[in-house]
């Protein structure tokens, strides 16, 4: 029962057990509005998304709004700017290349 647990745990927050990573976009939103409030430097996001942006939609879904997932795998999101709404694709890439120690510690990962 345990392990079961720790198993979808794990699975939940995106962890790779095949690669001991985790794949980001490489942002952060408000909990709130969903507003962007910091974007990563060297990350999937970066020069797509802007700070104020809110993100609508993750792959269609607007319930949903964690990025974690397997690395390499596509995500569509749907984004406001201003008054216009558009839609962005890109791919999650693990945490390590960024080479930003803060979010390896955060998602319990090696660098």
């Amino acid at each position: 029962m345990l392990l079961e647990l720790c198993v979808v745990t794990i699975l939940e927050t995106g962890v790779s057990l095949s690669k001991g990573t985790v794949g980001i976009l490489g942002y952060r939103q408000s909990l709130l509005g969903h507003a962007v409030i910091e974007i990563h430097s060297g990350s999937p996001v970066e020069g797509l998304l802007h700070k104020g942006d809110k993100v609508l939609a993750i792959d269609g879904d607007s319930n949903r709004h964690e990025t974690r997932g397997e690395p390499g795998t596509k995500v569509i999101l749907t984004v406001k700017r201003g008054d216009r709404v558009f839609d962005v694709s890109v791919c999650r890439i693990a945490v390590q290349n960024l080479h930003d120690a803060y979010l390896c510690h955060y998602f319990g990962v090696t660098e």
